[in-house]
């Protein structure tokens, strides 16, 4: 059989079929957001029935926990700042103030926005629907600190969507206890708050950049500590998990609860997304 050397073909044919090759390599890349989703941890569901000491959402009643992704660390200043602009008070050096610093003074309603321009940039579902509408750009101005807004205050979220969204405070506790092991850590990721959290015995009074001290068993940064995270609605109010650096031990804890109004911008309040997928 008579051999084929490569270089025996015509060198128009050799560029073009260069040319496809890096063609078809930069399309597949740029279809799925390689620098994002390694960010993103896998959280597979089950359905919870535990009674767990002190938890606010595992009571004994079952909780029917679906597969998702959560971001390995808090939104930063940088991505935030990427999609969406201030309405209230910016983040300052006396809080921390960096591209790789948690964002802070930022809403429920902002978190909203964030999530929807960040799907639609990147060709996701929007999860967050307002005024009849998914785009932000047809929602108006997002409503002032303190000032609570009918039409924003009736969003309706789409769970079966691809794109960014708040966790439930069901999906972060789980995803805070190590999911489906859920870990008996009063700690995310420890039962020694040191390692894995910042808060008011180990900070000047400001937060500190993500990723710092060791994440849980699903490879999840500051789920304890740093700034205390947003998550989606309960009672007309967000919830907040996890604690701040300005927090004492115990509002570190897994099972730890609030709640703050939906249009309050607080120094020490920030969030982190998640998806319905598994990557």
């Amino acid at each position: 059989m008579q051999k084929v050397s490569f270089s025996s073909f015509h060198p128009f044919f050799i560029a073009a079929v260069l040319l496809f090759v890096f063609c078809f390599s930069a399309c597949s890349v740029s279809s799925e957001n390689i620098s994002s989703a390694s960010d993103f941890k896998s959280v597979h569901g089950k359905v919870v029935t535990q009674s767990l000491r002190r938890s606010a959402v595992f009571t004994g009643q079952e909780v029917r926990i679906e597969n998702f992704s959560m971001c390995s660390h808090e939104v930063t200043q940088k991505e935030y700042e990427e999609f969406c602009a201030y309405n209230g008070a910016q983040p300052k050096d006396q809080f921390g103030k960096e591209e790789d610093f948690p964002v802070y003074f930022v809403s429920f309603y902002d978190a909203l926005v964030y999530c929807n321009r960040r799907s639609i940039k990147e060709g996701l579902s929007p999860c967050y629907k307002i005024k009849n509408s998914s785009n932000p750009d047809d929602w108006g101005s997002v409503p002032k600190t303190n000032v609570d807004d009918v039409e924003w205050n009736s969003v309706e979220c789409d769970f079966s969507a691809d794109g960014y969204r708040l966790p439930t405070e069901e999906e972060w506790e789980y995803a805070a206890r190590g999911g489906e092991k859920l870990l008996l850590e009063k700690f995310s990721g420890s039962y020694d708050v040191f390692e894995v959290a910042w808060f008011n015995e180990n900070t000047s009074g400001a937060s500190e950049p993500v990723k710092q001290k060791t994440p849980n068993a699903l490879g999840l940064y500051d789920m304890s500590g740093n700034v205390q995270e947003l998550c989606w609605l309960k009672q007309g109010k967000a919830v907040i998990r996890g604690g701040s650096f300005d927090s004492q031990e115990d509002s570190c804890a897994v099972y730890a609860t609030g709640s703050v109004p939906v249009s309050a911008r607080i120094k020490d309040t920030g969030f982190r997304v998640v998806r319905n997928r598994i990557f």
